[in-house]
């Protein structure tokens, strides 16, 4: 649990918001890191380090205080609907640019990283990290054959997924396609269009 090592935070209450931890420097060590999946973000590393270091802590609040207010209201909401015990009544919000794109679920807190704010001017990017970390809290619930069950289930899932990078206004596709009309279209039998009214284009060779 190394994330939450030597960390001074000022959290985001369920009853109200407070400012939280103040950046950090950039090391050439962390940027190098963030350029090796460089690919899934969607600016360059060198526009995330920039972002980090123009971000306010204060101003960050005044500028992201609709979205605070909206996360804190989802976490309230999957309290209730996953009747999770203990309650998380706890909002912390890492503005430490070591622990860029983390997310955690400790106690009654949920810590996120402010990449998720900086980076995306999106609420249900932050819904998808706030329910991914309930996510853990209901699976430590599950009993051993329920959770055989769920990891079979997510592994299907995994590859079956097809996973997409928008970038600049274009869409490329980072996850194969394991369907019969894609593996014809690797072979250059078929183009795309043909493809799609193929009678085989729901065929899957690999789930």
């Amino acid at each position: 649990m190394s994330y939450f090592r030597g960390m001074s935070l000022v959290a985001c209450f369920l009853a109200g918001c407070g400012i939280t931890r103040e950046p950090s420097g950039v090391t050439v060590t962390q940027v190098e890191a963030l350029e090796s999946f460089d690919s899934l973000l969607p600016v360059g590393a060198d526009s995330v380090v920039r972002l980090y270091q123009q971000n306010d802590p204060a101003k960050f609040r005044k500028k992201h205080q609709q979205q605070l207010e909206d996360a804190v209201l989802f976490i309230d909401s999957l309290n209730t609907v996953l009747n999770i015990t203990p309650r998380i009544d706890t909002l912390a919000i890492d503005h430490s640019f070591e622990n860029f794109g983390n997310a955690a679920c400790s106690g009654r807190s949920i810590y996120i990283s402010s990449s998720y704010f900086l980076l995306y001017d999106d609420p249900s990017v932050v819904r998808s990290v706030i329910t991914h970390e309930f996510g853990h809290k209901v699976y430590q619930r599950l009993n051993e054959v329920q959770r055989l069950g769920f990891e079979e289930l997510w592994v299907q899932l995994g590859n079956a997924a097809l996973l997409y990078l928008f970038r600049d206004g274009e869409l490329s596709q980072l996850t194969s396609d394991h369907t019969f009309v894609q593996a014809l279209i690797d072979e250059g039998r078929i183009t795309e269009a043909e493809s799609r009214v193929h009678p085989h284009r729901n065929l899957i060779l690999k789930a």
